[in-house]
């Protein structure tokens, strides 16, 4: 009857080293569960960024193949001795520009 008292004290040691183990699993396995869905977040997250930058950089080459066309034009108007204004446009804005400074001066 020693013997089974003796080995009483070691079976309930073990079953709350059992039941301690049983709780790191859970606790383990919850954390996992978090970060999977985190990460299937993140992914998610990063598909629309990737795809806004993928739209964003088509806009952008779009609008550079249109600068290039509208710098295109303009080289070839200053080539021929035109340009987006006419002579009495530039007169005009020249003095526009000169009254400025004037007011501008004059406020000094």
């Amino acid at each position: 009857m020693a013997a089974d008292l003796s080995g009483a004290p070691d079976i309930k040691e073990i079953e709350s080293s059992l039941q301690k183990l049983w709780e790191r699993a859970r606790r383990l396995s919850d954390i996992i569960l978090k970060l999977r869905n985190e990460n299937d977040e993140l992914r998610s997250s990063l598909a629309e960024h990737e795809n806004t930058h993928e739209s964003l950089s088509e806009s952008m080459r779009r609008k550079e193949r249109e600068l290039a066309g509208v710098q295109a034009e303009l080289r070839k108007l200053q080539e021929n001795g035109s340009s987006f204004l006419n002579r009495e446009e530039k007169e005009a804005l020249t003095e526009k520009i000169k009254d400025l400074i004037a007011k501008i001066e004059a406020r000094l």
